[in-house]
């Protein structure tokens, strides 16, 4: 109803969380897998397997929380999580904002590889400002009470002062790389590949 009351993929201040939503990260199922993937493509060569299932009913839920979350003023960001998944998309949110942030991934069942770049439906990450996380949280219960089909949400970590991106799952470092560095990757990916 307003074109101003909208947001985009970049963290906007420091100490915000960031938050995941969609299907649960600590047992990766058919709803994200690798079948398909960019992952698979561009570092197997494989182009194969069955694509990810579709909950059209979480699809629901998670489309409506995002929609009176942002049209309330409590989401600061938001951006799909698809093509490349999760360390992808946390990527690209760092690369359009200039800012790094310190993210710490729940324990999982599932390889690493498809934790950080298996790709399915219906995941979405949102950064929310410290004065609107008692909104952000009465909002989550108040799905989750009436929509179970919302499988997951957790608060992965914050923006960091520093210009660099860190993941960490169960202790171990998997991901620690400046802002800078990923924007010339980004940016630079096809002329470092050209031969002129």
């Amino acid at each position: 109803e307003d074109i101003k009351n909208t947001v985009d993929i970049s963290w906007k201040d420091i100490d915000d969380q960031i938050w995941l939503l969609g299907p649960s990260i600590e047992v990766i199922d058919n709803n994200i897998t690798l079948n398909g993937s960019s992952y698979l493509e561009n570092i197997h060569g494989l182009i194969m397997g069955r694509p990810p299932e579709i909950n059209m009913k979480a699809e629901l839920s998670i489309y409506q929380l995002i929609r009176e979350s942002i049209s309330q003023g409590i989401i600061s960001s938001a951006h799909d999580v698809s093509d490349g998944g999760l360390v992808v998309a946390i990527a690209e949110c760092s690369i359009a904002s200039s800012k790094g942030a310190n993210l710490t991934l729940p324990k999982s069942q599932a390889r690493i590889d498809n934790v950080l770049f298996g790709e399915g439906s219906g995941r979405i990450l949102v950064s929310i400002s410290s004065n609107n996380l008692q909104a952000w949280q009465e909002k989550l219960n108040s799905v989750q009470e009436f929509h179970s089909s919302l499988a997951f949400s957790c608060c992965l970590g914050n923006v960091s002062e520093a210009s660099t991106l860190n993941i960490s799952q169960d202790g171990k470092n998997l991901v620690n790389i400046s802002v800078e560095e990923l924007r010339d990757c980004y940016e630079k990916g096809i002329p470092h590949r050209m031969y002129i």
